[in-house]
């Protein structure tokens, strides 16, 4: 992006490539201020099977991202036992992946016995999000500053549709924003500190059902305090919670996923990784070591069109130089077991899959039998009984 020099309306956008007319844009690290955090999320997915589908599952294709919240397709037959490929299930730490000596299940990947159905996410970008996912408003960042890092009592979590989180302890999403941090505001402020559009709630919010209009902001995007004595408030200016701060984060629960994965990834630089293959999907809220079950298959395509935001977050703005300490603040990481899904193997390819299928007229095979003086035949002959092995 070609920012302009003075202000941000005079940015333009780059020139297209003159062999493919494909924008260069996806891979220039700078943040585009006229970006929207657009994209779907899937929920309430535990299941994808309907009365007469045939064994087909779901393809969902999106140029944006797409966010896969909660346990979504899992194995398991009718009366909600989960199912693997063999009767003996795979211990949560793989301890007994060699071991498991049952007879393979006859149930598994069967569709009219399992609930499973293949799933197809091809999408910008893929963030997985788990059952304690909590949304929150963007107000929670301001209601929370130089107090305690959850939200007051008063925002129920059923306003935001929040489980596994009591009143007393919310921490929403909109905690890891970069919030207002100014050591002057106390914990009996929170209610009061921020001037709201309807000014008859400027007391905001520790009423209830007050404070519901939303909290005034200046031109440059500051949030209005209550101090001053004047009637439109004073513009904050005090600083904000930096990147390289820690900030409270969602506390992930265990969560499966089964699906197909293809997405983009964002590109490196120097200092500053794109987060590997275990980000692929990526994440957002703290997992603290809580497992993340994924089995299906992944495919990387090409680089993100609109979630490009660095992974190591230490240098957004023009000109910038990542550090070589990597900022990667806004969420712990997993533990990790993933795998392949041995149903796609039973169940017919969907839409994506088939592309990607090549179907051979003329088998390439050949068969070989070397000669038992073969050099790498005697050698293998030789690692069993040498002496009775010669050319």
């Amino acid at each position: 992006m070609n920012t302009g020099a003075v202000s941000a309306n005079a940015s333009t956008d780059p020139p297209l490539n003159n062999r493919n007319l494909i924008s260069p844009k996806p891979v220039d690290y700078y943040p585009d201020p006229d970006r929207r955090p657009n994209g779907f999320r899937l929920r309430n997915g535990t299941e994808l099977s309907r009365e007469g589908d045939q064994g087909r599952g779901l393809s969902l294709v999106s140029d944006n991202p797409i966010y896969i919240q909660g346990d979504f397709n899992l194995h398991r037959n009718g009366g909600g036992t989960r199912l693997e490929e063999f009767r003996t299930l795979l211990a949560d730490n793989y301890s007994n992946f060699y071991e498991r000596t049952n007879p393979t299940d006859p149930d598994f990947a069967i569709s009219t016995r399992d609930r499973w159905r293949p799933a197809e996410i091809l999408a910008d970008a893929v963030t997985i999000l788990s059952n304690n996912f909590c949304d929150g408003s963007i107000q929670d960042g301001f209601l929370t500053a130089g107090g305690l890092p959850t939200v007051p009592t008063s925002a129920n979590p059923a306003r935001y549709g929040c489980q596994g989180q009591s009143s007393d302890a919310l921490i929403t999403s909109y905690l890891n924003q970069g919030r207002p941090s100014s050591s002057a505001v106390t914990a009996n402020e929170l209610g009061n500190r921020w001037m709201r559009a309807n000014q008859a709630e400027a007391t905001a919010f520790r009423g209830g059902e007050t404070g519901r209009s939303p909290i005034r902001l200046d031109r440059f995007a500051n949030p209005f305090t209550t101090s001053g004595g004047t009637r439109f408030g004073t513009g904050y200016d005090q600083g904000y919670v930096g990147i390289s701060e820690a900030k409270p984060r969602n506390n992930a629960a265990a969560t499966r996923v089964n699906a197909t994965i293809v997405s983009g990834i964002v590109p490196s630089r120097p200092n500053q990784s794109y987060g590997g293959l275990h980000n692929f999907p990526r994440f957002i809220e703290d997992w603290n070591g809580q497992p993340l079950f994924i089995s299906g298959s992944f495919v990387q395509l090409t680089f993100s069109n609109y979630a490009t935001a660095p992974f190591d977050q230490d240098a957004f703005e023009v000109g910038a130089t990542p550090g070589a300490a990597e900022q990667i603040k806004y969420y712990e990481a997993p533990n990790r077991r993933w795998g392949y899904d041995v149903g796609l193997q039973y169940a017919a390819a969907g839409p994506l899959a088939s592309r990607f299928q090549k179907v051979e007229r003329v088998r390439s095979e050949f068969y070989n039998e070397p000669p038992a003086d073969d050099p790498y035949i005697l050698n293998l002959c030789r690692a069993i009984d040498r002496n009775r092995c010669s050319e």
